[in-house]
């Protein structure tokens, strides 16, 4: 059975996010998990699911300062 389930950290490595926002997943119900003791561990087919159909939340996107629209300081020329 232990190889049916992958602790945070290995899932954390195989999505390339950090073991906090695997974390944060589980903790939102976005991801299945089961604890055993002060572990963490997450099923294969939970896996595969978050792989083939996402964990269920939409991506967050980036914000990007626009060029140029910084203002500059009073008395301050170029």
């Amino acid at each position: 059975m232990a190889d049916m389930l992958r602790g945070i950290g290995e899932v954390a490595k195989l999505f390339g996010v950090s073991h906090f926002t695997i974390r944060r997943l589980i903790d939102g119900g976005h991801i299945r998990a089961v604890n055993i003791g002060t572990r963490w561990l997450i099923p294969n087919a939970e896996i595969e699911r978050v792989l083939t159909k996402g964990a269920g939340i939409p991506r967050r996107r980036k914000r990007h300062s626009a060029a140029g629209t910084a203002e500059r300081p009073t008395g301050i020329s170029e």
